[in-house]
């Protein structure tokens, strides 16, 4: 069974691997069930500050990529899990609009080549196909 484990502190300090900051702790997995797994999925447990920046969701993703590719598996799923999650009075009708759109496109990403080490990929080896976002949605700070 591949089973990869890092784990790091609250305020993004790394105790094991390396991390994207503010992830608390990740894990990415084969089934173990399958005799010859070909599906790696990764499940993030973030804090609450970064629940809503797209980003990272797509960091996340390319880290999907990333770990399959170094691992001779294939992408499979993003579990994404919030500590803390929660959403403000002001920012409701935010969610709402967010909520109401529809998806656009399929979009997906490509590595172009595949570096020796997880440690040596560089933006070019990125492509991001059929990527049609929505219009930038504003939020107010809330205090």
């Amino acid at each position: 069974m591949l089973c990869l484990k890092t784990a790091a502190s609250y305020n993004g300090a790394v105790t094991h691997g390396t991390l994207p900051e503010r992830i608390i702790a990740s894990e990415a997995f084969a089934d173990p069930t399958v005799p010859d797994p070909t599906w790696l999925t990764l499940a993030i447990n973030a804090d609450e500050r970064d629940h809503t920046k797209a980003f990272n969701a797509f960091s996340a993703a390319m880290l999907v990529h990333m770990l399959a590719q170094q691992c001779d598996l294939l992408p499979g799923e993003l579990v994404w899990s919030g500590g803390d999650a929660h959403v403000y009075l002001n920012h409701e009708h935010l969610v709402r609009e967010q909520l109401a759109r529809e998806p656009r496109g399929h979009p997906r990403i490509e590595l172009l080549r595949r570096p020796p080490s997880i440690f040596d990929y560089a933006i070019d080896d990125f492509r991001v196909v059929d990527y049609d976002p929505h219009p930038h949605i504003a939020a107010p700070v809330a205090v």
